[in-house]
Parts: C-alpha cells; structure tokens; sequence
C-alpha cells in the first residue's frame, strides 16, 4: 500500500493548535482512517464536522474516547501542511489499519513479536515450573493471611519481565485472590512487548496447568475497554480459576494474571 507524505483534503474551520509531540519519539501508534469519515471537534454529542476524508488517510493517534478516536494530522517539523495543523475526533470503526510512527517513515511492515514458538519449557523458571504446591512465586491460594504476609514479595520477575503482585484475602484470612500485572504501556505495545508477555505467560501456565478450558483470539487495542481486563485463556480448575488478559487504565495497557479460589 502506497501511504500518502500529506493528508489531504480540505479543513473547513481554523487550525485547532495543540502541544506539538516530540519528534525523535515513535513511541505513539498511527492509524489507517478510511475515506469518507468525518473528523468531529468533540466526541460528545454537540458535535461539529471539521473536514471529511476524501482517501483513506494516515493520522496520529492521541487516545480513546469511549466510541471515538482522537487523532492529529501532525507527524512533526519535517512534513509540510498546505491546509493546516488539525485534531480532532473519529469513530472506531473508521479505523482500517494501525501502524508506527517510526514504520510510516520507512514504508515497512509492522515487526512481530517474538514467536512463542521460540520459547521452550527450558526458559521457564524453574521455581515456578516446578513448584506444584505453589500458584506464583511462593503464593499459593488458600494459604494462610500470616503466612502469606511473612512472603512479603510485591513483585516478581518472569522472563526477564517485572510484575507487580496484588494479594487479596476473604473473611476466613485465607488468600482468596492473586494478581500478576504487568507494566502499562502505550496502545503501540499491545501488539508488540504486551503480546510476547502474554506469550511467554502463556506457556508458563501450560507447561503447569495444561491447555486452557477456554480461549480467544488476540485482541486489537481497539477492542480493549477502559478499567477492565479482556482475557484471552481462562483455566478451569479444581478449587480455583486462572484467567490471562490486557488491562486498559487511562489509555496504558498491560498483561495480567489472575488467580481465584472458588
């Protein structure tokens, strides 16, 4: 697919000015708009049309907004904009393609995360692989509030990935929950570092627990929704449930484990 140097097509009302992003950063994802959509100055209800997509259009993404998308035509001091500097708001569905910043310039393939294929039983840590007693590091569900306590561990370490460890008990002071949450990160890395985690939790869990009673496809961060986890693998086991997902908080992303007791 050719992608266009400029957007085009005509702004109908002022440039709307904005703090411009930093350049030498390709931290923020791109998105593919399809031709005829329109570009609102809100994504509430009063809204008012800026401009029209004429082609399908590369913009910057700057985050979600329940059903829409806020997107800029701004790719940094280098481009030229005939018609001006604009942002504004689009509906999801509009969106036929993502991409990077760094990947737009250069006209190449998305780069795919490492294959789980890659990862083999011997890459697990050994602690986790074979500790049958315990769920997680030295966590297991049930286990007494005390003893639990006395671990005294917030985090943990997994293929050279830290996760933070949330423990929650019930009205008995046993553990009744353990969470594994991972570091949040921009929309860019849920089909990138996000999805090698998830891929490398994923064999963990196998290579302890078997095949999972139920799973899904991997999600687009279109299909995330914010404060809540989309799973991906859910296990079904005696006396508890494991369930692997993507969190969303305030447009940052992250892999998560969660641990119940039933």
């Amino acid at each position: 697919m050719i992608i266009p140097q400029t957007i085009k097509g005509q702004i109908i009302f002022g440039i709307i000015f904005f703090n411009f992003i930093n350049v030498s950063s390709f931290s923020q994802s791109v998105l593919l708009i399809s031709s005829n959509t329109n570009v609102y100055d809100t994504y509430q209800e009063q809204k008012v049309v800026l401009l029209k997509f004429d082609e399908d259009t590369w913009v910057n993404y700057k985050g979600k907004y329940g059903g829409f998308i806020k997107i800029s035509n701004f790719f940094g001091k280098e481009e030229h904009y005939p018609n001006g500097i604009i942002e504004g708001y689009v509906k999801i569905n509009s969106v036929l393609d993502t991409s990077t910043r760094k990947e737009y310039k250069s006209h190449i393939l998305l780069n795919q995360p490492q294959d789980s294929s890659t990862l083999n039983e011997q890459s697990i840590p050994q602690l986790v692989k074979n500790a049958k007693k315990y769920d997680i590091d030295k966590y297991y569900l049930g286990m007494p509030e005390k003893d639990a306590k006395s671990v005294n561990r917030k985090s943990i370490n997994l293929l050279d990935h830290n996760y933070e460890i949330k423990l929650h008990y019930n009205s008995t002071n046993v553990l009744s929950k353990i969470e594994i949450i991972g570091k949040q990160e921009d929309a860019l890395a849920v089909d990138t570092s996000i999805k090698t985690q998830i891929d490398q939790l994923m064999i963990l869990l196998i290579s302890k627990n078997g095949k999972p009673n139920k799973s899904a496809n991997y999600p687009s961060f279109l299909e995330l929704e914010d404060e809540k986890v989309t799973n991906v693998a859910i296990w079904d086991l005696p006396g508890k449930s494991i369930f692997v997902g993507i969190g969303e908080t305030n447009d940052l992303y992250y892999p998560s484990v969660t641990y119940l007791k039933e």
